[in-house]
């Protein structure tokens, strides 16, 4: 990845955990959505 992999500061944590949890959510749906197709 290009960005650093959630690495968070004290309050940060808390905004960006949401959008980092979002874009690993948003890539993993991409991976197993090419190996396994989703209904």
């Amino acid at each position: 990845m290009s960005r650093q992999f959630c690495s968070f500061v004290g309050e940060e944590w808390r905004t960006k955990s949401e959008e980092c949890f979002r874009e690993i959510w948003e890539a993993a749906e991409k991976l197993y959505g090419d190996l396994i197709p989703l209904p």
